[in-house]
């Protein structure tokens, strides 16, 4: 490999493919997943194989009126005071976890790994709701610690009873 690719994959985490398997869950119970990496041309070294499941809570009010006041000597405050309305959004974590899949290892190039995780979902936690306004959404996320950009799975929604 030359120079650029190298570089390349460091600045874009394409040193290995990365899925994730989740299951829907239940509360007060645990979650299984399943990390899927399918390593590229090039043995890469591992500092941990990693899986951070997160509940968030996300809040939209429509048509939030705003008012802005000017602010005396502050630059363009002309004195007038102006109103406006739009969607105000707010999202807020209630549970956000991370485990260790796998320790530190070497996975070699072209090589196929499949790494389990368990994480125990909270009885108090909310279930999986959507609704006009508001939403309670679980996601969960794989990824490989190494040097340069981690390669991961992006952020995969699954449902929560």
């Amino acid at each position: 490999m030359g120079f650029f690719s190298n570089l390349t994959r460091t600045l874009t985490g394409s040193w290995a493919d990365v899925t994730l398997d989740v299951e829907d869950g239940v509360r007060g119970e645990p979650l299984r997943l399943a990390v899927h990496v399918q390593v590229r041309d090039e043995a890469i070294d591992v500092t941990k194989v990693a899986v951070k499941v997160r509940c968030q809570e996300r809040v939209r009010v429509p048509n939030a009126r705003t008012t802005t006041r000017p602010v005396p000597g502050q630059a363009g405050a002309d004195g007038v005071q102006r109103q406006s309305t739009s969607d105000a959004t707010a999202t807020t974590t209630l549970f956000d976890r991370e485990v260790i899949a796998s320790p530190a290892t070497r996975l070699e190039a072209g090589s196929s790994h499949t790494f389990e995780a368990v994480v125990e979902l909270p009885s108090h936690a909310p279930p999986t709701i959507e609704g006009r306004n508001a939403a309670f959404e679980w996601s969960a996320f794989a990824s490989i610690d190494m040097k340069g950009n981690d390669p991961d799975s992006g952020w995969r929604a699954f449902r929560v009873a």
